[in-house]
């Protein structure tokens, strides 16, 4: 099995060395796997993941548990093990929906029946939505999911809860969770006709009923928040969280940052990225930047984190042994708000970060210099990322290292097949201008998915639908539809770092095979040569993904 001969490398590279032996659980997983004991296997499985709930763990187990067949383990025990991921706050659910969907399919019982045949299954009991389980409220109300077939099975159920109002018992609790939804993914999902027609006619109600079936499909005016304030888990959602993200913003708020720029007014509508959990057990940027073998890295770097959006990269650093506090900015309040709240939930005070309302354009009063920057996908939606990029090397120390994220011209080639497949105007231009821009965005992935479901699926629309992006409001707004974008080569990045007097260090990757055949082709030596990798991207055009992760250093 692939998995066993994989499990003792995965683990010994998730866990620190100083915690429990990871070889202990290797050692006792692939023995239990040998005696055929799945069961036992999974047990321990999870009694790792308590070690180190991390979302690579997190990945690993459920991985795992679809390879197990449905007669070798107990379906409770998948079930319990789901909640445990689940309900884990250092873990993000989205990632895990297309495997969730999958385990939650191969389930017995009256409702897993109905989700693996809804499409065809008329007939519903009064009280099925009564005995929903525990397990997929929690998937859907701990994030937006990117499952095509969680999609469509939440977007059936809440079709028939709006249509058939009255008919069912027990009906409250299904409804908070798509309401949740529907927040968490802003509002994306799309309505057909009959759908439309039943909002018209309680478009205009204010009774407590009627309001919830109303806000599993559009935002909440004050006058319907106040309203849906009675159940305490939206009023927490609706009205508590954001008063509290305005309350810490207007604390930082830098009144020389002007709403002119109409990349700032995108993320005041949708602070990016609007996320519930995230792996605060590992730091992508600064442990890439201690594999790329860096001399004379600090044990305790200065970090600044510019342009960190809604904090979910300041997070993953914490974790990270640095210099505290963290510095973190940027120039949208309603993203920092968003920020501050969620460091707040996770005990970070602000003793550990130093939140700030800076354009990245004028740097000039950030005290001291910094050892580590990472400005992930900030520059390309700057004016001038070249003049940005020097800013921040003003602030870098001598030998000091910033991440990139940028995107790649050659690695998002397949977006605009796929707008050209489905006739859609990446300014916005059509189908934002006849319509408000949240139903302009609703239309456009309907677009898309009636592409996806011709008998032979192009690859750019497979790729489309297989990223999260496709599935949130202000994803979407920022993947296809952006205020200002500009798209990188390998030649670009090279005359970036020149223009700023920095030197490659290397490129990051998610998956490790990447490196692997780039040294295999060009050896280990030449991984900060910029025409190796430029060859590179011309033979392998997609091997960046839509996004360079680059790392330079400053002379």
């Amino acid at each position: 099995m692939e998995t066993k001969l994989n499990l003792e490398s995965f683990l010994l590279e998730c866990a620190p060395q100083e915690r429990l032996s990871p070889r202990v659980f290797a050692m006792l997983i692939n023995i239990a796997i040998q005696q055929q004991d799945q069961e036992k296997a999974l047990r321990l499985a999870r009694d790792y993941f308590l070690i180190h709930p991390n979302q690579r763990v997190a990945g690993f187990i459920s991985e795992f548990a679809c390879q197990l067949g449905t007669s070798q383990i107990d379906n409770h025990s998948i079930m319990e093990t789901l909640e445990y991921i689940i309900r884990c706050p250092t873990v993000g659910t989205e990632p895990l929906t297309n495997r969730i969907h999958f385990l939650m399919c191969r389930q017995q019982g009256p409702f897993y029946d109905f989700m693996r045949n809804w499409s065809t299954q008329k007939e519903i009991k009064s009280n099925f939505f009564s005995e929903i389980p525990r397990v997929f409220h929690l998937t859907l109300r701990n994030g937006f999911i990117s499952s095509p077939g969680l999609e469509f099975f939440a977007r059936h159920l809440r079709e028939i809860l709006l249509l058939n109002h009255g008919q069912f018992t027990g009906t409250e609790d299904i409804v908070k969770t798509l309401i949740i939804l529907s927040f968490n993914n802003e509002y994306v999902y799309a309505k057909n006709l009959e759908e439309r027609k039943a909002l018209g006619k309680i478009k205009d109600k204010r009774d407590y009923e009627s309001v919830l079936l109303y806000a599993m499909y559009e935002p909440p005016d004050e006058e319907r928040i106040a309203i849906l304030s009675k159940d305490p888990l939206l009023e927490r959602t609706f009205k508590s969280n954001p008063e509290r993200e305005r309350e810490l913003a207007k604390g930082i708020e830098n009144p020389e940052i002007g709403m002119d720029d109409p990349v700032r007014r995108q993320y005041e509508k949708y602070p990016f990225p609007r996320w519930i959990d995230t792996d605060a057990e590992c730091s992508f940027a600064l442990s890439h930047a201690t594999q790329l073998g860096i001399k004379d890295f600090p044990e305790k770097p200065r970090v600044l984190v510019a342009g960190c959006g809604t904090g979910q990269q300041v997070m993953m650093n914490m974790k990270f042994a640095c210099e505290l506090p963290v510095v973190a900015l940027d120039f949208s309040l309603s993203s920092l708000g968003y920020a501050m709240r969620k460091a707040e939930e996770y005990g970070i005070g602000k003793d550990k970060v130093k939140w700030l309302h800076r354009d990245i354009g004028n740097l000039g009063d950030l005290e001291g210099e910094f050892d580590y920057i990472c400005c992930f996908g900030v520059l390309h939606h700057m004016p001038n990322p070249s003049l940005g990029c020097k800013e921040l090397t003003r602030v870098l120390r001598k030998g000091g290292v910033i991440e990139l994220g940028l995107y790649s011209r050659k690695g998002r080639e397949y977006i605009d097949e796929v707008c050209r497949m489905c006739g859609i105007d990446r300014t916005g231009g059509e189908l934002l201008r006849e319509h408000s821009e949240l139903e302009g965005l609703r239309l456009m992935r309907e677009k898309v998915w009636k592409a996806s479901q011709t008998e032979d699926v192009p690859k750019a629309v497979e790729k489309v639908i297989g990223t999260k992006d496709f599935y949130s409001s202000s994803l979407l707004k920022d993947y296809f539809f952006h205020e200002r974008e500009w798209l990188f080569d390998v030649k670009d990045m090279r005359k970036l770092a020149e223009e700023c007097e920095l030197e490659l260090v290397g490129f990051g990757f998610g998956k490790t095979e990447v490196m692997a055949e780039f040294v295999k082709k060009f050896g280990k030596e030449r991984h900060t040569d910029w025409d190796a990798w430029e060859q590179f991207e011309e033979e392998r055009r997609d091997v960046f993904s839509g996004c360079y992760i680059v790392f330079l250093r400053k002379h």
